[in-house]
């Protein structure tokens, strides 16, 4: 199994950065990481759901929200041969207003090649990911 994460600190109420968080249509808007999100079926960010992301350096990616705890956290996952890919997104309240924690987990036979070789780019992205949200809900 291979882990990335990123933790930041938001000078904001996390009520103001889960709708932010949680608005993945308008990801494109303020992530420079992501250039393309289209939801298959429903819009909304509901168990279940699937979005097709598009991002730089990534091969485009059908993700499965697994689990939600609205207002607080959702999770979601996307497979590839060999590797099972789950992305954890946790808004909390912090002295000062909101802790965010973004996480990469891959896990099956080819996790360990996986983060082998994408790992400079996935911690590259959460870092991207958590500052640019910072900035969009400070801002």
């Amino acid at each position: 199994m291979a882990s990335f994460e990123v933790v930041t600190s938001i000078a904001a109420p996390p009520e103001r950065a889960w709708a932010v968080l949680a608005d993945v249509d308008r990801w494109p808007e303020w992530a420079p990481t992501v250039t393309e999100v289209k939801a298959l079926g429903n819009a909304g960010l509901i168990l279940g759901a699937e979005y097709r992301l598009v991002q730089p350096k990534i091969e485009p990616a059908v993700w499965k929200v697994a689990s939600l705890d609205d207002g607080r956290s959702f999770s979601w996952a996307s497979t590839a041969p060999g590797v099972k890919t789950l992305a954890h997104h946790l808004v909390e309240p912090a002295e000062g207003g909101t802790r965010l924690t973004l996480r990469i987990e891959m896990s099956g036979a080819m996790a360990w090649l996986g983060g082998l070789v994408a790992g400079r780019v996935i911690r590259s992205y959460l870092e991207q990911e958590a500052q640019a949200l910072k900035a969009r809900v400070e801002g």
